[in-house]
């Protein structure tokens, strides 16, 4: 798995409900399950609301991996050198997937009306 070669290294996760989570990478399954050691999320709060960003500590943390969107290295170097209350951005779009069961049965099936689409909205 790609991952291991990040065990024992500082990641961060972005989720698919759009919220970021930094830690140590403590284990990792073939199903993306993360455990994140010494976490914690970095709430960034758009400039308008007057309020600055935050960290708040999660500790030892498990991310489920059918939350995971992307898990990367973080350059601890770069990353220490950031004020996170200082740093602001709009909210990321949320997406709801809906019929998922559905479309994991159709794999690998014959269609006989064409390719159904995932019903994709925002929320």
């Amino acid at each position: 798995m790609a991952l291991n070669a990040y065990l024992n290294k500082k990641v961060s996760v972005l989720t698919l409900d759009g919220r970021t989570m930094v830690g140590t990478l403590f284990s990792c399954d073939g199903s993306m399950n993360l455990v994140l050691a010494d976490a914690y999320e970095r709430i960034i709060r758009p400039a308008d609301e007057g309020v600055p960003s935050e960290e708040v500590p999660l500790g030892l943390y498990i991310v489920r991996g059918d939350s995971v969107a992307v898990c990367g290295r973080v350059d601890e170097d770069i990353d220490g050198k950031i004020d996170w209350t200082k740093v602001h951005g709009e909210v990321l779009g949320r997406r709801k997937f809906r019929d998922m069961n559905h479309e994991r049965k159709m794999v690998g099936q014959k269609r006989s009306r064409g390719r159904r689409k995932l019903d994709m909205t925002r929320e």
